[in-house]
């Protein structure tokens, strides 16, 4: 779940104004319904149950698209599309793996 909106009222009210590019980068916010939403916060929710290296590539993929529009345009579309292409592949050689390892046992049956 997202944090609640209340939490994230009191972030914004905390942080306006602010000019810190470490903890308050503005490509990695969204706003919605009048709310900042950062980035981090979304790449949280959706990779917190995905395996390691799927949750790097996807985390990553979401980052580039979400700062896409503010920070690096078509670079940025590019580094997303990267990593999607690397999560796929991965995603296709565990599936190929797995039918191996599947043949494999199929064929030591009796």
């Amino acid at each position: 779940m997202l944090p609640d909106m209340k939490c994230i009222a009191i972030r914004d009210e905390l942080t306006r104004g602010t000019k810190d590019e470490i903890n308050d980068p503005r490509h990695y916010k969204l706003e919605i319904k009048g709310h900042e939403i950062y980035a981090i916060d979304i790449i949280d929710e959706v990779v917190k149950e995905l395996p390691g290296r799927c949750a790097f590539y996807r985390g990553n993929s979401l980052k580039y698209l979400i700062r896409a529009d503010h920070k690096g345009g078509l670079k940025d579309l590019r580094k997303a599309q990267n990593y999607l292409n690397r999560e796929i592949k991965f995603m296709e050689q565990q599936q190929e793996n797995m039918i191996s390892d599947i043949v494999k046992t199929d064929r030591r049956l009796p």
